[in-house]
């Protein structure tokens, strides 16, 4: 009996020890959790989506996401970014509604644009095949100004059990409709559709939760409260529109260069892109949502949160070290197997990609303190010089006439980029203290 209750104590003492310590490492753990799940979903639909779709019909999709996420910076001001920092809720609500209604005004925009010059954009991306989807980018551009505007929202009020259920959601309804569609031989409508609907729905459901559940804060928002809040935080899209349009564009700028080379291409491309940045992708998100909600903390308190850029650098490094040297070496057999022979090419793309996804995985979760410290005009000017740098590496890439030269020349440029914009991190992490 005595040696079955020091093996069960034993027990207990190892499970306690596993168990998070911090808050910090708890929140980060539900958000991951939650977000580990979602992204299982769309890691295991790859292998059924890759045979139900061509390479042509990724590459539109990938050309369709990459308009939607430039122009999606623009339609919100990136006033949701505001949301975590007020001190009263009351001026935080506001923010969100202000998100959600510039957004709509921008896609009412967008809508005139993409009927009236249809043509001239084609044309501009050299490809034919985007046309009819043009239409669809204002719906996404309100769904996903929603989401985001409330995924903040309920960032502030430290709900991570919400943010993880609704992020699973939002994965299986994506994934589970592309499945639907290609399996009823939609193929040529499903990618697109599907990803609208995931946004959509899950946007939708956010409201739905906001309004029923936290009526008292949302029955705050008014046009005087807006005002207030447009011009308290008009840096916003002063300076960080312009700097994540720049950021977002050089991220984009191959996509809209291997546009030219056919969508065949582009598809390789983009299913590289799902394959490396999906995973690891996500996960700093959920470090970058949880970080940006303590540094906002740490920064109203003590004016600075150096400690905590600290802690989450090294955390970040002990995860991205060994994923992706390991991402690095099988990546083309495990396209090759995994979603089958004709992405092979894909696997060769992603290898490619590696130093670049490794390094951002890093850098962007950290990069919310240039907003938390409002130095957005440091931010701002990295990502003129990086639009710059990109551009010219991919110029000379595309020179040779190679596309896996094209492509290394990109991702090392911007891993190069990556490192400054750590060391400008950094140094707002240091608030008042920097010398």
């Amino acid at each position: 009996m005595a040696v079955q209750e020091k093996i069960a104590s034993h027990k207990a003492t190892v499970i306690m020890r596993l168990k998070p310590k911090s808050d910090f490492s708890r929140q980060v753990l539900t958000l991951a959790t939650g977000t580990a799940i979602a992204q299982v979903l769309p890691l295991a639909a790859l292998p059924i989506v890759s045979r139900l779709y061509t390479q042509s019909q990724v590459g539109i999709l990938t050309l369709f996401l990459s308009i939607a996420s430039v122009l999606g910076i623009i339609a919100t001001g990136r006033y949701e970014l505001a949301i975590m920092l007020p001190e009263e809720d009351e001026d935080a609500v506001n923010l969100l509604a202000i998100s959600i209604t510039c957004s709509v005004v921008f896609a009412v925009l967008t809508l005139l644009i993409a009927v009236f010059f249809n043509g001239q954009i084609c044309s501009l991306l050299e490809s034919r095949e985007i046309g009819p989807w043009l239409y669809w980018i204002p719906a996404t551009l309100i769904a996903n100004a929603a989401y985001q505007a409330y995924n903040y929202w309920f960032n502030r009020k430290e709900m991570y059990h919400r943010l993880a259920v609704n992020r699973i959601g939002r994965s299986a309804i994506t994934e589970g409709s592309k499945i639907g569609f290609g399996t009823l031989a939609l193929s040529h409508i499903g990618l697109v559709i599907g990803t609208v609907l995931g946004q959509t729905v899950t946007a939708l459901r956010f409201f739905w939760q906001a309004r029923h559940e936290d009526r008292a804060s949302m029955n705050k928002i008014s046009w005087v409260g807006m005002r207030k809040m447009l011009g308290r935080y008009r840096d916003f899209p002063r300076y960080t529109v312009p700097a994540e349009v720049v950021n977002d564009l050089s991220k984009r700028l191959p996509v809209f260069i291997l546009a030219g080379f056919g969508s065949t291409v582009t598809g390789n491309f983009g299913m590289a892109q799902m394959v490396m940045g999906g995973p690891l992708g996500i996960l700093g998100s959920a470090f970058a949502d949880v970080f940006k909600q303590r540094a906002s903390r740490d920064f109203i308190e003590h004016g600075e949160c150096r400690a905590l850029w600290l802690r989450t650098f090294k955390k970040l490094i002990l995860i991205s070290v060994p994923v992706f040297t390991l991402a690095y070496l099988l990546a083309p057999v495990a396209f090759k197997v995994i979603l089958g022979p004709k992405w092979v090419e894909a696997g060769y793309f992603a290898q490619a990609l590696t130093p670049y996804y490794a390094l951002a995985f890093i850098a962007s979760p950290l990069s919310r303190t240039l907003y938390v410290a409002e130095d957005q005009h440091l931010d701002l000017i990295w990502q003129l010089g990086l639009v710059v740098g990109v551009y010219a590496a991919l110029t000379f890439g595309e020179q040779t006439g190679n596309v896996l030269t094209t492509l290394r020349w990109f991702a090392w440029t911007y891993t190069a980029l990556y490192a400054i914009y750590l060391l400008l991190s950094y140094r707002s992490s240091c608030g008042k203290t920097r010398s």
